[in-house]
């Protein structure tokens, strides 16, 4: 035989020894040795020469400092300024829709590095967080205002808080919406710090009228409330320096297009809950106790009293109209010391001090009665647009005024910390 030919059919003979095993062998187990991830069974794939199973992982989440709010161009369940008293209001011509402006997540979504080759999406970028079927049971108010709760509601999600009291009255929030506080009856660790929260609700829909002293059960869904630059676009903070307020570039999640998106946008929030059903009434009691709060303190750790009833004392009035020159019958406060202002504002009854509430709806000859407590009318005789029964209310403002004590909830709007007191003895003079 040519010797040629022998040779080839040797090399053909030794080519089929080495193809046969891989031809003829299994997948690969978890363990054994293999070059791609073809050689491991299902399920398995090949990582340092050795088939290893695949992991799953799920993202975790820190929450993020509250950081700021001013006030808002379109309405939201947030805040609509008052009738500014330094000309007649003009006609309410704020869209109502209560949906209108998202919210900003306090949480920051955090992906967790996976295997090679498995990969992880992040959470909530395309649609709005699921709500459950049925409310979460158990939640105290510190669990949903706390940014550092451990088991914080995830932002929209439904929630529902029992056997919190109602501190205040439900008054006008904005053209469509109304506002009320509600407390926890019992501290935690010695303090009402993060007691308390604010709820929102369409007052023609869902119309409140429980008396304070309520204890109620509150089911509505829940969220970080601020105030955003929507058209605005921005990739690092750099680009919002030319915001007064809204100056941070944060992921701002859009209800209208179910998408996390960068604005500009202001950083501290004003948790909230907005009702989907009417609150249901458990009983009667006295309302919490106020925190006693020197101003400095009070600002010092005003997060966490958002929503609390809280008292000052022994303080003088350091400006009779911050606002000037426009009016929206507020005053600051400060204490002997000086060290620091706390804002007071009228939105709920601070009449016998800053005088009738302003109305709106006077130019267009519809007067806004929404703007008036009970009992009182939308009076637009000549310029005046002032809510009042027989004669108005004088505003007596004045810069050095004494108080023995101020009561009142506390708030954060329009970039303030503010106090609103509720009935005129939250208020009493030396």
């Amino acid at each position: 035989m040519n010797r040629n030919v022998l040779f080839g059919c040797f090399l053909m003979f030794m080519g089929l020894l080495l193809i046969q095993p891989a031809c003829s062998s299994t997948p690969g187990k978890e363990g054994e040795k293999c070059a791609t991830s073809a050689d491991c069974e299902e399920g398995l794939y090949c990582s340092n020469d050795l088939c290893r199973k695949r992991k799953t992982y799920e993202s975790t989440t820190e929450p993020t400092e509250e950081k700021a709010e001013t006030e808002p161009k379109t309405e939201a369940p947030g805040e609509e300024k008052q009738p500014d008293a330094s000309a007649e209001p003009a006609p309410d011509d704020t869209p109502d829709n209560t949906q209108q402006e998202p919210a900003i997540p306090d949480n920051t979504q955090v992906e967790t590095q996976p295997e090679p080759q498995v990969e992880k999406q992040p959470e909530n970028t395309n649609t709005e967080p699921q709500q459950p079927d049925q409310a979460p049971s158990g939640l105290r108010l510190y669990d949903v205002t706390d940014p550092s709760a451990p088991n914080r509601p995830a932002q929209y999600s439904v929630i529902e808080v029992k056997n919190v009291v109602i501190t205040t009255p439900s008054v006008r929030l904005s053209s469509k919406l109304n506002a009320f506080f509600v407390q926890e009856l019992t501290q935690r660790n010695g303090s009402f710090k993060y007691g308390g929260v604010m709820v929102v609700h369409d007052r023609s829909v869902l119309p409140v009228s429980l008396a304070i002293g309520t204890i109620v059960s509150v089911k509505g869904k829940f969220y970080d409330y601020r105030y955003v630059d929507w058209n605005s676009t921005c990739t690092t903070g750099l680009d919002c320096l030319g915001q007064t307020v809204r100056n941070q570039c944060l992921d701002v999640y859009n209800t209208q297009t179910s998408q996390l998106e960068k604005h500009c946008a202001e950083g501290k929030a004003m948790p909230q809950i907005e009702l989907v059903e009417l609150p249901k009434s458990l009983g009667s009691s006295p309302t919490p106790t106020p925190e006693v709060l020197s101003p400095f303190t009070l600002q010092a750790a005003a997060q966490s009293y958002r929503g609390v009833l809280v008292k000052v004392e022994n303080v003088k009035v350091s400006s009779a109209n911050p606002d000037a020159p426009k009016d929206y019958s507020e005053f600051e406060i400060t204490d002997a010391g000086n060290l620091a202002t706390v804002r007071v504002d009228d939105m709920i009854n601070t009449i016998t001090y800053t005088g009738s509430k302003f109305c709106s709806g006077c130019n267009s000859g519809n007067p806004d009665q929404s703007y008036c407590l009970p009992g009182d009318t939308c009076q637009c005789q000549g310029s005046d647009g002032r809510c009042y029964t027989g004669s108005p209310q004088s505003d007596v403002r004045k810069v050095g005024d004494e108080f023995e004590y101020i009561i009142g909830v506390l708030r954060f709007a329009n970039s303030h910390h503010k106090l609103l007191p509720r009935i005129p003895t939250d208020m009493k003079k030396k």
